[in-house]
């Protein structure tokens, strides 16, 4: 019949009355039941087994549990199982976990040596009585690095920057966030100041990468910063390696003649060349057409733009390239003509260059002579006609004729630009001050035949800028 911590009760001796067993003590803790099943009675030096049941009555497991069996004076042990550690009249398993809900039994066999009840009494003993916690200690760290920064960039081109969030700590980071810390002059392609990145968390040894694209608003040199923060009060900020955003950098050179006569080729050369360590893209060379040209002639690629300059569209220019242009201009008037030019390239700063050219004149002067009468009767007028045009460039100035005539002729009167004097044979006009470039003085000069034969009307020119007078005769036959 099972019993419960009962004690063994050997056989009353011959002829006394059987005793009331011993009465039960239970033990039940929180954890472990204990049940115990012996026989009611058994006999004097005879062997018996007995067990003793462990249950876990909990949920969870039950660990480093030690079962004592203290046994009574008058048992022998002979064997149990499994094998007890024995310690003089105690009997005591180890054992390493008990599972929820789960059984284990013990069997122990002996021997009763003397005539009395047998009390054998069983001990539990668990290490959850003792209300052990463990509570891990845990510090999380919060770090961030930026990478991917250039150390150059042309103007225009992207800035690529990663920002790397991590948790080199032993907890988890929750609710991080990222920001990125722009420089002035720096924002994304959509034209944002500013960068946030949001992770939810952050376990042990994590990390995240966030990408952005930067572009520059001017050249210089940018450093973006970053900071992350967390819900637990953490913080981390760092800042990147700078980038210096560099641009193309032109220099013009024109060269031209410092002088030049009105009407002849002035030409000029145009040198545009990128100085800078980034390639000019979109390069233009643009000369302002100036006032006073009868003619234009400009090397290839020229284009006249709303008649009032020429472009050359030159692309792509890579750092240290120099591109060179013509133009040649045909002056029309004196003075001082001035070519101005501009370079251009997308993100360079223009260029300008110039240059003047004095403009000098020439004076060209040209004179015919002709006897409107010939030939003429003794006795009649002959009308001597002198013309002197200036097909040069320059004015003419102090533009003086003088006639010589014959004793066959005699002189009557003069008439043209200036007063003619007679003076013997001689006829001399004042001074012409100013003939204009294309600009004609007509003189007259009437005489009377005398004597027949071959009359020669001679006429002197000079001018201030003739290096010597210009002299032509006219003859006139004069009969009677």
């Amino acid at each position: 019949m099972p019993a419960t911590d009962s004690p063994v009760a050997a056989a009353p001796p011959a002829g006394e009355p059987n005793q009331p067993p011993v009465p039960v003590r239970k033990k039940d803790p929180a954890l472990v039941r204990i049940d115990k099943t012996m026989p009611e009675q058994v006999e004097l030096n005879k062997p018996f087994t007995y067990t003793v049941t462990l249950t876990s009555i909990t949920t969870a497991q039950v660990p480093n549990v030690v079962v004592t069996e203290t046994l009574s004076s008058g048992f022998q042990f002979q064997e149990a199982a499994p094998e007890p550690r024995v310690d003089g009249n105690r009997l005591i398993w180890e054992i390493d976990v008990l599972w929820p809900n789960a059984t284990r039994q013990i069997t122990i066999t002996g021997v009763p040596t003397i005539l009395s009840d047998l009390r054998h009494h069983t001990d539990v003993v668990t290490q959850c009585d003792q209300a052990d916690a463990l509570v891990r200690v845990v510090q999380p760290r919060l770090q961030i690095a930026i990478t991917g920064a250039p150390a150059k960039v042309a103007m225009g081109e992207p800035i690529p920057v990663t920002f790397v969030v991590s948790n080199p700590g032993t907890g988890v980071v929750e609710k991080v966030r990222i920001t990125g810390l722009l420089p002035t002059g720096l924002k994304t392609a959509d034209g944002a100041t500013e960068l946030t990145f949001t992770a939810d968390s952050l376990s042990a040894g994590e990390s995240r990468e966030f990408q952005a694209a930067l572009y520059a608003d001017a050249p210089g040199t940018y450093a973006t910063g970053g900071r992350a923060t967390s819900a637990g009060g953490l913080e981390a900020e760092a800042l990147g390696v700078s980038t210096t955003v560099l641009q193309p950098s032109l220099k013009l050179v024109k060269t031209g003649p410092g002088a030049q006569y009105v009407g002849r080729p002035v030409t000029y050369e145009m040198t545009v060349t990128n100085t800078g360590e980034v390639a000019a893209v979109n390069t233009t060379i643009e000369e302002a057409l100036p006032r006073g040209i009868s003619s234009i002639k400009a090397s290839a690629g020229a284009n006249i733009v709303r008649g009032t300059k020429l472009v050359w569209d030159l692309g792509m220019l890579d750092p240290g390239v120099s591109r060179t242009v013509r133009v040649s201009y045909t002056p029309s008037m004196e003075g001082v003509l001035a070519s101005n030019a501009i370079a251009t390239a997308k993100y360079a700063e223009p260029a300008t260059a110039s240059a003047e050219t004095t403009l000098t004149g020439i004076p060209a002067v040209t004179m015919e002579v002709v006897d409107l009468d010939d030939p003429v009767e003794v006795g009649q007028r002959c009308t001597y006609q002198i013309t002197v045009e200036n097909q040069g460039t320059a004015t003419a100035s102090n533009v003086t004729v003088v006639c010589d005539t014959e004793r066959s002729v005699k002189y009557v009167y003069s008439t043209g630009a200036t007063v003619g004097t007679e003076k013997g044979s001689r006829v001399v006009f004042a001074p012409f001050e100013a003939l204009a470039p294309g600009a004609k003085a007509v003189w007259r000069v009437v005489v009377t035949a005398e004597q027949p034969g071959d009359s020669l009307f001679k006429v002197t020119l000079t001018t201030d800028q003739l290096a010597r007078p210009v002299e032509k005769t006219e003859a006139t036959r004069i009969f009677k």
